[in-house]
């Protein structure tokens, strides 16, 4: 395993979890595979959004330069009335 996925605060970008993937799971590189978004509601101007993140897969496959991990990261926003109003989901492919 590899050990529990901690909280994103607001306001934390991508690459402070991508840094997190690479040393947790010990290797050097990072690059973003995919990334799809749904939208199920209109997001407007003063419209406040709060997100959660989890893992959604991880695969394994070692390699010749060593092993590597296909990470794959659902994002849920809601707005102020706790509606979902998208859904992204990114793979990244570290090794």
């Amino acid at each position: 395993t590899v050990g529990a996925f901690a909280p994103v605060q607001p306001g934390v970008d991508t690459d402070q979890e991508i840094a997190w993937f690479k040393r947790t799971l010990k290797v050097g590189r990072a690059l973003d595979a995919t990334q799809t978004m749904e939208f199920f509601a209109p997001i407007r101007p003063g419209d406040v959004l709060s997100a959660q993140v989890s893992i959604a897969k991880i695969g394994q496959k070692q390699l010749r330069v060593g092993p590597a991990f296909l990470v794959t990261l659902e994002r849920t926003c809601t707005n102020q009335s706790g509606d979902v109003v998208c859904r992204e989901t990114r793979e990244f492919f570290y090794y």
